[in-house]
């Protein structure tokens, strides 16, 4: 599939609610395959749905902005040329990802913090100097979800808490928050509505592990990392294990869950009961994701 350039995008954005059905039904599917580009619609969409409402009811500004047929004309046709050059058939064949959860890049320039970064072996060869004896029960504590407003760039914004009935809604970007009492490792599973279950922190125990530090708090994806978590298009209950050690088992990187189970719930249990045999500390933190 072609992807637009950032002109396009934009265009493509602000003239979403322009498109005729037809056209919609295009930028929707493509739309689909990028839930980054959903996220900015839905901001772009509340933020003029704020303007409007702001707007004094006798104001000639808002009366008279309007197109010229010429122009609204013009608009279309702009519009049309930009979804007719995507090739969308192209991956009619291919299967969509299941999982709701996306960690998306959304800026190549933004330069990472440096961390302190081991290798598997490494973090396991030190083990043994670490502290021992810790209550399991204070490494981590305040779990929490925090929402992330997307700018129009895709680009995060500001951050504020979830809101009182406690769901989220697809295309809303967010973020785990936690405070640690000790220097632990931090490892997170995602599963999702349909009981997929994936390892969404770190992306790889060999080369992303990092020890984060006790006495304050994190957040994953951390504002400095360049990544977003997103949610996709299908909803239900959205479960997280946040898991926390002083030591990292290589067997971390063969949580599977076991033959034969196929309700969620026990996968859910099934998942937990793994990572509580490798980790000092598992949390759960669940929310309903909603349209």
């Amino acid at each position: 599939m072609s992807d637009l350039s950032p002109q396009e995008v934009e265009s493509l954005i602000l003239g979403y609610e322009e498109l005729d059905l037809a056209d919609r039904a295009v930028a929707d599917t493509y739309l689909s395959r990028h839930p980054e580009l959903v996220a900015r619609l839905q901001w772009h969409q509340q933020k003029e749905g704020q303007a409007v409402e702001k707007l004094p009811v006798q104001d000639l500004f808002a009366q008279e902005n309007v197109l010229r047929p010429s122009d609204e004309d013009a608009q279309q046709e702009s519009l049309r040329q930009i979804l007719a050059g995507l090739d969308l058939g192209a991956e009619s064949g291919e299967q969509p990802e299941r999982t709701t959860v996306k960690t998306v890049s959304f800026s190549q320039h933004f330069q990472k913090y440096a961390r302190w970064v081991l290798p598997l072996a490494a973090v396991l060869a030190v083990v043994v100097l670490l502290p021992r004896g810790v209550d399991k029960s204070l490494l981590l504590r305040d779990l929490v979800v925090t929402q992330v407003e997307l700018a129009p760039d895709g680009s995060r914004g500001a951050e504020f808490p979830v809101t009182d009935d406690g769901v989220l809604h697809s295309g809303q970007a967010f973020a785990l928050d936690f405070y640690l009492n000790e220097d632990a490792f931090v490892v997170v599973y995602h599963i999702d509505p349909s009981g997929q279950v994936a390892r969404v922190y770190p992306e790889s125990l060999a080369g992303d592990l990092s020890r984060h530090r006790g006495g304050q708090g994190h957040q994953i994806p951390s504002p400095d990392s360049g990544e977003t978590w997103i949610l996709g298009t299908e909803t239900g209950t959205e479960s997280f294990l946040v898991s926390s050690g002083q030591n990292v088992s290589p067997d971390l990187d063969h949580i599977r869950v076991a033959d034969g189970i196929i309700d969620r719930a026990e996968i859910l249990a099934n998942v937990k009961a793994q990572l509580e045999g490798l980790m000092d500390q598992v949390d759960l933190y669940e929310f309903e994701h909603i349209d």
